[in-house]
């Protein structure tokens, strides 16, 4: 079975008709999923609950709201009291999804994630490296201190934990990066979590495509303008899982 494939959609603006022609063709490229990222509208202050509730109303398919951090190559800087305005917004317009970068301190989680809980919306947690590929043994670090950091939030039991995705995404300087995230793949997997990892990046493209018929999860591509190095064309990744079917 061919893996998931989310379609990243830049939203430049408030254009009601361009963005909802957006998320059509999206979906005529049999998108199975969409992510908003809204961090590509020029203006914090458009970024409204009612703008996102349309575009969500108006998709076939389960929708990510993700406004990225300029932290993790976001690209809208805000001040962190605009930044949890978004973050609300988007909470209040209730997508399938929202992304939210691991990065944040634990007040910031502490703040949003009883309203996300209570609003049914699915949590996927992300950590972007533009730089490099980092050892096995740094990135475990990485996951076991935000696991750490949700330890600490009370409202998390194991139920509410079991249904997080953790997304981590490297950028590939060796073909054997794109190995290091097959092997935490299967290692995560085992162990029950729900995990979308693979490298950016022109030497990233084959854990790309690879990386989801592993986790079981979904990868990402794209049907205009790229929003991460390396993302391929949906069509040209459906091609490719046809070939190796």
């Amino acid at each position: 079975m061919a893996p998931k494939i989310c379609v990243a959609l830049p939203i430049k603006d408030s254009n009601l008709k361009k963005n909802l022609s957006l998320i059509q063709e999206a979906s005529n490229e049999s998108a199975d999923l969409i992510e908003l990222r809204l961090d590509y509208i020029g203006d914090f202050t458009k970024i409204t609950s009612k703008l996102i509730s349309t575009l969500i109303r108006n998709s076939k398919v389960p929708i990510i709201s993700t406004f990225r951090h300029h932290f993790e190559g976001g690209n809208l800087s805000t001040t962190n009291s605009q930044h949890f305005e978004i973050i609300s917004n988007i909470i209040e317009a209730k997508p399938s999804y929202i992304d939210l970068e691991m990065g944040h301190n634990e007040e910031f989680f502490q703040k949003v994630l009883p309203s996300i809980l209570d609003n049914n919306i699915d949590l996927i947690f992300s950590h972007h490296n533009f730089t490099n590929t980092p050892s096995i043994q740094e990135i475990n670090s990485i996951i076991n201190s935000f696991e750490q950091k949700l330890n600490n939030i009370d409202l998390i039991n194991n139920k509410i934990f079991s249904k997080f995705i953790f997304k981590l995404i490297f950028t590939a300087t060796s073909f054997e990066d794109n190995l290091k995230t097959f092997v935490l793949c299967k290692r995560m997997k085992s162990q029950k979590k729900n995990v979308i990892i693979f490298c950016m990046g022109q030497l990233g493209i084959i854990s790309r495509l690879l990386s989801a018929k592993i986790s079981g999860l979904f990868t990402y591509g794209s049907i205009t303008d790229e929003t991460a190095p390396g993302q391929l064309h949906i069509q040209n990744m459906r091609r490719f899982y046809k070939l190796i079917k």
